[in-house]
């Protein structure tokens, strides 16, 4: 009798534990998500504060590299400036756990509101972190490490953030 307990116990826990690995927190191949940020810059006394809207769908296409699709808006005092649409790839380190740590490249073409006013195209490569608060809702950071600018003239600006001007936060449903 305790044989047959002891194996019927075995055999119930085996089950629980297959039932968490499905319901587990984390990143699975095939996975997408849709996650919105925001980027608040202060500038010095008397200029405007630029505000920077975005909203990004992704679907990983491995085990632990997702695509994404960005489109956002730049905005100086509540009034829209300019409009973006962009692309990322991102590398997970540890996409089957709670918390994710990342590395993303990509670009952001960014068209004015205004006519006459210059395009921009934007690379970036920087860090991130995704951490589960729930099985369907992640809290997300990133870090624009490296960034360049080319505009219309074909000016380009260079610029490698080593402080937390960068620093964008966000807020993703899993689904």
């Amino acid at each position: 009798m305790k044989k047959i307990i002891l194996i019927f116990a075995v055999f119930i826990s085996t089950i629980a534990v297959k039932a968490q690995d499905s319901n587990s927190l984390g990143f699975d191949n095939g996975s997408k998500f849709i996650s919105g940020s925001f980027k608040f810059e202060t500038q010095e006394v008397g200029t405007n504060r630029p505000l920077n809207v975005s909203v990004t769908y992704n679907k990983f296409i491995g085990d632990d590299i997702s695509y994404g699709f960005t489109l956002g808006i730049n905005s100086n005092e509540l009034i829209a400036n300019d409009y973006v649409i962009g692309m990322d790839v991102r590398n997970y380190y540890t996409p089957k756990s709670q918390f994710s740590v990342f590395s993303k490249i990509g670009f952001n073409l960014t068209v004015p509101a205004e006519k006459g006013g210059d395009n921009k195209f934007d690379l970036f490569v920087g860090p991130g972190m995704s951490y589960f608060i729930s099985k369907n809702f992640i809290v997300e950071t990133s870090l624009g490490l490296i960034n360049t600018r080319i505009s219309n003239d074909f000016s380009q600006n260079f610029s490698i953030n080593t402080d937390l001007s960068g620093l964008k936060l966000g807020l993703a449903y899993k689904f």
